[in-house]
Order: structure tokens, then C-alpha cells, then sequence
């Protein structure tokens, strides 16, 4: 895959250095690992992890059309050049496997169906944190639910996540989470962009308090152009676990996020997502709510915003000290003197449903051309399109590209 640009939030990378010409390795259900390359398609690897064993940096490994078993691709001394090496599907085949277990390095998996993801295995993570999962891209991938485990340089890119069952339920699974494997290290550069996680549910709340994301740990998390809904608890839980080191860094910018279902998917919800004891460097920009957040914390936040959302203001939004409000528009209130409330009315979205019909695209209202140019943090909307389209950036994670609005500016 191509470098990303030096400071921005995806996976690091180095100086790429000049590598042999790719090779076309081979997987197929009829294929054996044993004694083979993968280099022909008469005579395929079964497995994917022996296929990256094979490969060198900027291989491709073509998998062909099946239904695969648990699939476990792992460290490999070799592999220190950030030239992936990339497993995917041959052109028009339809993949799918059992779960996933990944301790590699510099790999891309795509555009297949998969159960569980695990980077880093529980039970097996090595104390020397330099043979756990690093530099890992999920591309376009159809899953249940991931696991990021004291793993680094981590992007999920697109891809569908759920429906996920936690305590017995009839689609089994859990949450989508980031850990601290106790001992290991921190999660740390972890990017999950454009993804659709939903209809993560709890058949036990009690037993299984269950979020669409929850984030236990790490440092450098970014969550972008990305839509929840149909999730029980929370849209996204965030909370240090103890003994796990304290979560430096998290933006979230430019989602969809639901009201959530409830209890079992009943009920009224809870809230959109909870931010729970972080003590600063959080960073909620140009989200579209349609159920408020909460945001605790122990003691003043330092370089943390809350700018350019729209939906629901949350119980105590405003009270957190440290925190620096700005070009939000709410549906109950403001924070600050450039925020604007709506008085109750109704947000402006297209299609305000928690379904898979939601389409928060903005309609128009006051959220239009409202945030100054100077005052741009987030450089596009969750199409990917530049802001501003205008003199001014709209509200919200759509920038519209159909002209001002005429509404007034609310209360």
C-alpha cells in the first residue's frame, strides 16, 4: 500500500526501500502447504498463513472461491519491509472464512467475509513486543467483530462489522474492541475509517454490557467517516481498564451515529457513545448525533474540543472544565457563544432514522456554512469531499455542495 503522509492518523510508516518484483502467490481449498511456494495456480497453497510465510514484501496472495476454516497468518522474522504483503480474493471470487488470527506485520487482508478478526492471539501474546501484530490493514472486509490486542499501526478501512450476539445469542460474537493485553504493550496508531459497525446486541445486558466499539486502551485513535447503528449499549464506550495504561489521543470525527436500541434491542438506549475518565487530547469534531454523548472525566481536560457537531446536547455536556466548545448546533442548548440551539426542532437530516436507512446528510438549517474557514480542523466530510464548499463549513459530518441555507440561525 501506498505511504501515508508524515502527521497524519493512519498507520506510520518508513522509508520504503527497493524490493524484488511481486510475485502472484496462490491459496486454494483443493491446494497443501506442505513443501510449496504458492507460486502457481495449479499447485495453491491451502492456507493463508502458509501463503504469507512464502510471499515477500509486495506480494500478492490470490485466494480462490470457498469457504475457508480459521484462518492464522503469523509473525515472521522476515518481514520488515513496509511493503505489505496483500491477501485478497482472485478477480469475481466470492471468500469467506472462520475467524481470522493474525500476528503479522506489514499484511493486508480485503474484500472478503471473515467471522472474528483477532489481531494478536489471547491466550499466545509473546512478553518481547516485537513479535505482537503491527502494521495491519482490514480492507473491505464483511466480519462479525475485531479484536485489536496490544496490537500497533492498525487501519480498518470500509467494510461491514455485525451483526455480533454477546451471551448466547442466535449470531454469537461480542463487541469490536481495542485492549492492553496485561503485560503487553499499548495499542498504539490505530485508524478504523469509512466502516459501518451496527446490530451489535447483548442477550444479557447484566452479564454483557456490549458496544458497537469499545476502547479499553491506547494512544493515537482515530475514528472517522464512519456509521453506527442498531447497537445495544453504546454506539462506542470508551474507558481505560485497569491495569491497562491510561488512552492518549482519540479523535472521532465526521460519523453517523444512531439512537441506540436498548436493552436486547428494546427500550429506549442508553447514549450514543460514553467517554469515561480520559484526562485530555479528545477530540469530538463534525460528528452527526442522533442521540446525545456523554463525556466524563476526572478533573480538568486539557487540549480537548467539542466542535462542529450537531444533534442532542448531552446531561452535563457543558460542564466539563478544560474542554473547548465551539460551531456545534444542538437540538437543546449550547455550550458556548458560537454554538447554536435549535429550541427542539428537528435535526436536518435527510432521513433521521437507527436503521440502515439513516441518512444524515444535512438538508439545509443553520448548520450551513457556519463554521469560518479559520476555524477548520477537519479538512473533509464523510464522503470524502473538501470543506468548505463556501465561503463557510457546514455543521456536521456533510458539507453540503448545493448552496447556503435560508433558515435562520436558530436560538
Amino acid at each position: 500500500m501506498a505511504p501515508l503522509a508524515l502527521g497524519s492518523c493512519g498507520k506510520s510508516r518508513r522509508a520504503a526501500t527497493p524490493t524484488p518484483p511481486a510475485t502472484t502467490r496462490y491459496v486454494a481449498k483443493t491446494g497443501s502447504d506442505a513443501g510449496n511456494a504458492c507460486r502457481s495456480k495449479a499447485t495453491p497453497c491451502a492456507s493463508f498463513g502458509a501463503a504469507y510465510a512464502a510471499a515477500q514484501p509486495g506480494d500478492r496472495v490470490q485466494v480462490a472461491a470457498g469457504t475457508y476454516p480459521t484462518q492464522r497468518i503469523d509473525y515472521d522474522a522476515s518481514k520488515v519491509s513496509p511493503d505489505d504483503v496483500v491477501i485478497a480474493p482472485a478477480r469475481g471470487a466470492v471468500v469467506r472464512t472462520g475467524d481470522l488470527l493474525i500476528k503479522a506485520r506489514h499484511l493486508t487482508v480485503q474484500g472478503m467475509a471473515v467471522d472474528d478478526v483477532a489481531l494478536n492471539v489471547n491466550a499466545e501474546i509473546n512478553d518481547r513486543s516485537d513479535i505482537t501484530a503491527r502494521d495491519v490493514t482490514l480492507r473491505e472486509i464483511d466480519g462479525r467483530n475485531f479484536e485489536i490486542l496490544s496490537a500497533s499501526d492498525v487501519l480498518i478501512a470500509g467494510g461491514d462489522w455485525g451483526p455480533a450476539d454477546a451471551c448466547g445469542g442466535p449470531a454469537g460474537g461480542g463487541n469490536n474492541a481495542i485492549r492492553q493485553y496485561p503485560g503487553g504493550p499499548q495499542p498504539a496508531h490505530i485508524t478504523i475509517d469509512g466502516t459501518t459497525i451496527h446490530d451489535i446486541r447483548s442477550s444479557d445486558v447484566d452479564s454483557c454490557h456490549t458496544e458497537g466499539l469499545a476502547i479499553f486502551a491506547g494512544r493515537a485513535i482515530v475514528v472517522r467517516r464512519s456509521r453506527f447503528y442498531g447497537n445495544d449499549v453504546y454506539n462506542f464506550f470508551v474507558q481505560a481498564n485497569s491495569g491497562a495504561d491510561p488512552i492518549k489521543g482519540l479523535t472521532i470525527e465526521n460519523n453517523w451515529f444512531a439512537h441506540t436500541t436498548g436493552e436486547a434491542g428494546a427500550g429506549e438506549g442508553f447514549w450514543s457513545g460514553e467517554v469515561d475518565g480520559l484526562h485530555g487530547d479528545l477530540h469530538v469534531r463534525h460528528n452527526s448525533f442522533n442521540q446525545a454523548m456523554l463525556v466524563t472525566a476526572p478533573g480538568p481536560l486539557k487540549d480537548s474540543d467539542v466542535s462542529g457537531n450537531i444533534g442532542p446536547l448531552g446531561q452535563g455536556a457543558c460542564e466539563l472544565p478544560g474542554m473547548t466548545y465551539a460551531y456545534n448546533v444542538w437540538q437543546n442548548g449550547r455550550c458556548s457563544g458560537s454554538d447554536i440551539d435549535l429550541a427542539g426542532g428537528p435535526l436536518p437530516y435527510v432521513n433521521a432514522v437507527d436503521d440502515a436507512a439513516l441518512d444524515y446528510h444535512l438538508t439545509g438549517g443553520p448548520a450551513v456554512d457556519r463554521v469560518p474557514s479559520s476555524q477548520l480542523t477537519v479538512p473533509t466530510d464523510i464522503d470524502g469531499r473538501p470543506r468548505p464548499f463556501a465561503a463557510a463549513a457546514d455543521v456536521g459530518s456533510d458539507e453540503r455542495e448545493s448552496g447556503t441555507s435560508t433558515s435562520g440561525q436558530g436560538g
